[in-house]
């Protein structure tokens, strides 16, 4: 159990006439002390005023001796005086502080109790939770991990961290000539979908320079193209183009007047 911190003493305690005939013996100063060293540690033992060095060692009055640093003797006369007043009980060798309780707070007491209790139910919560994600791991470990979190968001402080796409842009797939088909079909805009088919087929689905994106797109571009190279041709008379070809098929023999 956590220790207490604290023990609780009354203003009139000097006016008790156990402590009064205390106070008469001889080190009887030094008895007081012994008896107020008693109290603090119980209060660091807190197991409900015995005084107990473990669960199975009780305080010895040699032990005493040294832990309160008086002398032996003197620390027998004390247990021996606290014993015959009532203050405290001392069976097979282990000293009780009789009415723990009038120096401590019940409440005070309750509370300390519900923390240590709840501080051990969320540790056996922790470790339930590691076992489930089969995360089982020694406790430095856990910590050497809580220290590279830490050590991370010290480098990221104050870094502008770019946004992540929200996802990658898709691989190109090339299309059938039944898809371009159809397509072109639907658009109705008179594109030879067989000729545009054999067009990218042969020159590995490139766009100039460029791997095509979008198939469809590139549909669009070459209907706009057919357009404009039939616009030439018209505006050319004979020595333009002849309707149908695409703008960049269309041969260049020298300026029209």
């Amino acid at each position: 159990m956590a220790e207490v911190k604290w023990i609780k003493i009354v203003t009139g305690i000097f006016d008790d006439e156990k402590i009064q005939l205390i106070e008469q013996m001889p080190d009887g100063d030094t008895i007081l002390v012994i008896w107020f060293k008693l109290l603090c540690l119980a209060g660091k033992t807190n197991n409900r005023g015995i005084i107990m060095l473990s669960d199975k060692i009780p305080y010895t009055d040699e032990m005493l001796s040294a832990v309160f640093r008086r002398p032996i003797n003197t620390v027998r006369l004390a247990l021996k005086a606290f014993e015959a007043y009532g203050m405290v009980e001392i069976v097979d060798g282990t000293v009780t502080i009789t009415n723990w309780e009038k120096h401590q707070s019940g409440a005070k007491l309750e509370s300390i109790r519900e923390y240590n209790r709840l501080a051990k139910q969320a540790e056996r919560d922790r470790k339930k939770l590691l076992l489930c994600q089969g995360h089982v791991n020694e406790s430095h470990d856990t910590d050497i991990d809580i220290d590279k979190d830490i050590d991370k968001d010290k480098r990221n402080k104050g870094r502008i961290v770019p946004d992540k796409p929200a996802h990658r842009a898709q691989k190109f797939s090339s299309p059938s000539l039944e898809d371009v088909k159809a397509y072109c079909t639907e658009r109705g805009k008179g594109v030879d979908p067989e000729r545009w088919y054999d067009h990218y087929q042969s020159n590995g689905w490139m766009v100039g320079k460029t791997k095509m994106k979008d198939w469809k797109a590139a549909v669009r571009t070459w209907e706009r193209n057919e357009y404009d190279a039939g616009r030439s041709a018209n505006n050319a008379g004979n020595h333009g183009a002849r309707p149908g070809k695409r703008a960049e098929e269309v041969p260049t023999y020298g300026k029209v007047y």
